[in-house]
């Protein structure tokens, strides 16, 4: 039993590359040219330029090694991209030696050429072969489903004659150590610290501290520290630093965590991501601490100040997991750190170490006045170190001829203003509007700035450099010059920063959407939310597109944009398990005038609304909504909007065991479906129509549309899809008595499952399985299937499933010889079927149940319950179930007082 509801351009841009016009699935023994896998492996080290240290990736042996080529070849390629102005080159410290030896990065226009490039690899097809299974992918698709973390690169290198083998895929990276560290910002240089990167390294040294907390004012050098510090650690330890800024959410924090797991080749926190609608700190916590127990690795958190709730109860989890966990460690810095440990961990357990910033020696701020040019008398160099109190950003800023003032701010209010250009004001302002670096193309805002204009700011320590032509300016800074835009101003910056988010070679719609909001131009923003609204959803940032919408919703006057704004806002919020305000926002389009236009609204919102009530069980009242949806899309002639109507009309009748008008509804449903060529739709409806096959007993039937929905989802390359139709396919070869063939079917959905994150399906494949594997006798397979799949359902909040893994249960014991325990489970599952579950599903299991009471000598309750599964059946027009459920009733009331030798003509977990 199976149950679920609803749900190149080709350009020849360098000499080697792939010729205009080649066929897509042209074959040759390397794919992917020498030229395009050098491109692409240089384009993961973009910002790496100036740094003193660079990893062995970027030289020749490195590439080599990463690309899977010889030397002499990417010896003879890297000597062409240079000659076409692609590729620099210049010397460098790497880890593998002690000499200085050359690396190599992408120049401007190379960085540009290798952006168009991977847009076109990632939208190329290859074929895919895993065992038995061939189908065709975007090269795109291809790193998340191979078990160890692949980047594009990994997986173009092992592309030979258009197919990619998983078979025989192994990652090059799995040794090294995860930097990710790209937005640390860099330094120009350190000074003193000496006690604090002492007790740093004590700290890490240290087999019971697992916590470091770094606090100080504003500007005294803690991301500094932190920065030096990670030089430290990279290639010596996995590291992350992760900046928390006011708008950051939780999903923000754990999709970096993702990230970096998945560089671990550790994808099951990535995978709850794409599973998960909502987040659950405390499974998000069980993940972390099975998958970062035992790493090496240090998680660098900056800024911590201005977290939201979310996140510091997040930190409070995780700081208390941490105790048991080896290996990894946390940092923690902010000008204060709510708490999310006590002072117990500090003073009696030891697992905090707090270290408190001070200002710099008297030296180390001399020194920063020296690299300044500033050379004073020792008298006025005393008193400036006095007033400044070694505060590392006002040694930076300070005139010396000014007065220092009592705080940065104030100073910067009264004495940098003034000393600065309008076109430095002008930059300064456009980097403080960006809410993440930015690059410098995006500082160009006119004519008057220059390359010059940049360059002094980064010398007066106004503006800092993260990576390479990446800017951002320090906190104070940015809040200082927000402060003094005018209205005028804020407007036309932030539409500029949009514009710019809008056009980039990898565009960012939710920063596009913010500015935007920032610029209050409502008709652009609007345009946006629109268009890539759901696209930001599907991406998991769903609190932050929920805030930017109720800030844009008051002003859009337009109704029809307004409408579509709701429906957004109403879809996040269904996303987000917040269904009382989705179903009032549904509600809010429904009382709108009736308007032609407005007529697409209004259908989409009866259809969510309908869709919400019937699985709240709200079935009365679903079905006018789904009915009025399905009316308005057939006077609009939307035969796709019916399609989804009809689908949804279909699965109200299959919850009301109306099996007649479930399949009219997947009738229409489908054709239109096939009219529209909607492939992904025309599936579903197979699967649909299976169910009510499968109920009727016609399992040949069920099977043959279960194997076109099955060469449909492969077509469309959709894996959650396969996934749902895979262990749909079981079901049917199950009942057909092909045990063999279901088990596999099952167990190939069962993988698919687990390789996307797809919790919900993996919950119902293990549980057929389970029932495969007690039909095979492999009892103890079948109970640890079964006890996968409870913690599944548990979780997922599916009440007829759980009941059903008490049927499992009782199939189970009873086939060990325990059947006190066999009934106490059969009990529970079939009264939590009565009162929450299906009715078929309570007809199949009465049958099998019934059936064991008898063999067991219970034969009045084994004739009762078999009665009900009979009443229950025809009820739902379940022929089949009540035809064998009454022969049973028949031959047991034929042979009163002892049990029958008949045995009965399918196994007790035939109901799957």
């Amino acid at each position: 039993m199976f149950r679920f509801r609803g749900a190149l351009n080709s350009l020849n841009l360098i000499e080697g590359g792939r010729m205009a016009g080649r066929n897509r699935y042209y074959k040759r023994k390397l794919y992917f040219s020498t030229q395009d896998r050098i491109l692409l492996h240089l384009l993961d080290f973009v910002g790496y330029e100036g740094e003193f240290n660079q990893p062995d990736e970027m030289t020749q042996f490195g590439i080599a090694d990463s690309i899977c080529l010889g030397r002499s070849t990417v010896s003879k390629a890297i000597r062409r991209l240079t000659r076409q102005g692609l590729v620099k080159s210049a010397r460098a410290h790497v880890p593998s030696g002690t000499l200085r030896r050359t690396a190599y990065f992408l120049t401007e226009t190379g960085v540009g050429l290798a952006n168009r490039r991977k847009v076109e690899v990632e939208e190329d097809v290859v074929l895919f072969q895993d065992g038995t299974v061939e189908r065709r992918l975007r090269m795109s698709q291809i790193p998340g489903l191979v078990p160890e973390y692949a980047t594009l690169v990994d997986v173009a290198c092992h592309v030979s004659e258009g197919v990619f083998d998983a078979r025989t895929f192994e990652s090059h990276r799995g040794q090294k150590f995860v930097d990710l560290t790209d937005r640390v910002p860099r330094l120009r240089y350190f000074f003193g610290r000496d006690r604090e990167l002492a007790a740093m390294d004590g700290w890490l040294a240290s087999p019971e501290e697992r916590v470091l907390v770094v606090t100080g004012i504003t500007g005294i050098g803690k991301t500094t520290l932190l920065s030096r510090k990670i030089e430290d650690w990279r290639g010596q330890r996995h590291v992350l630093f992760y900046r928390i800024m006011d708008w950051s959410a939780l999903h923000n924090v754990v999709s970096q965590l993702a990230e970096f797991l998945t560089r671990l080749s550790k994808k099951q926190l990535a995978q709850y991501l794409e599973s998960e609608k909502g987040l659950d700190i405390e499974q998000i916590v069980a993940i972390l601490r099975t998958d970062l127990d035992g790493v090496p690795a240090v998680l660098v958190y900056d800024d911590y100040h201005t977290a939201e709730p979310s996140i510091r109860n997040f930190f409070y989890a995780f700081r208390a997991a941490l105790e048991a966990m080896q290996g990894v460690r946390l940092v923690v810095a902010g000008r204060s750190v709510p708490p999310f440990y006590d002072r117990r961990d500090v003073k009696v357990r030891g697992t905090v170490h707090e270290l408190p910033l001070g200002g710099l020696d008297n030296a180390s701020g001399e020194k920063i006045l020296q690299v300044r040019n500033l050379a004073l008398p020792p008298d006025s160099l005393g008193a400036l170190l006095r007033q400044t109190a070694g505060h590392p950003l006002f040694l930076e800023l300070v005139d010396p001829g000014a007065n220092p003032a009592a705080d940065i701010h104030k100073y910067l209010e009264e004495e940098l203003f003034s000393r600065i250009t309008d076109v430095e004001a002008k930059v300064l302002t456009i980097a403080s509007v960006f809410r993440f670096p930015v690059h410098a193309d995006g500082l160009f805002i006119d004519e008057t700035v220059d390359t010059a204009t940049i360059r002094g700011l980064l010398e007066q320590s106004l503006l800092r450099e993260v990576s390479a032509r990446v800017y951002e300016v320090h906190d104070v800074v940015r809040a200082f010059f927000l402060e003094m835009m005018t209205p005028q101003e804020r407007r036309r910056y932030n539409r500029w920063a949009a514009q710019f988010c809008v056009s980039r070679v990898n565009p960012e719609p939710l920063e596009a959407l913010f500015h935007f909001v920032e610029a209050e131009d409502v008709t652009s923003a609007a345009r946006v939310a629109v268009r890539e609204g759901r696209g930001i959803l599907a991406s998991g940032r769903s609190e932050e597109l929920l805030r930017l919408v109720e800030r844009l919703l008051p002003s859009v006057e337009d109704v029809a944009q307004s409408a579509e704004l709701r429906l957004l806002r109403a879809e996040i919020l269904d996303v987000r398990g917040e269904l009382d305000q989705a179903m009032a926002l549904y509600r809010e389009i429904l009382a709108l005038p009736a308007d032609t236009g407005l007529e697409p609204k209004i259908a989409e919102a009866h259809r969510g609304l309908g869709d919400v009530l019937r699985r709240q069980g709200r079935f009365g009242e679903a079905e006018p909504q789904l009915e009025a949806a399905l009316r308005i899309y057939r006077g609009l002639d939307d035969r796709e909007g019916q399609a989804e109507a009809l689908l949804g009309v279909g699965s109200l009748a299959e919850d009301l065991s109306d099996q007649s008008r479930a399949e009219r509804a997947y009738e229409r449903g489908l054709a239109f479906a096939q009219a529209v060529g909607k492939p992904i739709l025309e599936a579903k409806f197979h699967v649909a129509f299976s169910r009510l096959m499968d109920a009727r007993g016609d399992y040949a039937a069920a099977l043959d549309r279960k194997e076109k929905a099955v060469e449909l989802a492969e077509g469309l390359g959709d894996w959650h899809l396969q996934a749902r139709v895979q262990v749909s396919r079981g079901t049917s070869l199950y009942s057909l008595g092909r045990i063999s063939e279901a088990l596999e079917a099952y167990e190939r959905g069962i993988e698919t499952a687990r390789r996307i994150g797809d919790r919900r399906m993996l919950g119902y494949g293990l549980w057929n399985a389970a029932g495969a594997c007690i039909k095979q006798n492999d009892l103890l397979r079948a109970e640890s299937y079964l006890r996968e799949s409870e913690g599944l359902f548990h979780r997922l909040r599916e009440p007829a499933m759980e009941a059903l893994v008490f049927t499992y249960y009782g199939y189970l014991w009873e086939k060990r010889g325990k059947w006190q325990l066999a009934r106490q489970n059969l009990s529970t599952g079939l009264n939590l079927l009565r009162s929450s579950g299906p009715e078929l599903d309570f007809a199949r299991h009465a049958l099998s149940a019934g059936q064991l009471m008898h063999r067991h000598g219970e034969e009045d309750e084994a004739i009762s319950l078999l009665q009900e599964a009979a009443t229950v059946a025809r009820r739902i027009r379940a022929a089949s179930i009540a035809d064998e459920a009454q022969k049973f009733v028949a031959l047991y009331a034929a042979h009163p007082g002892g049990r029958t030798t008949v045995e009965p003509s399918r196994d007790a977990t035939s109901s799957a």
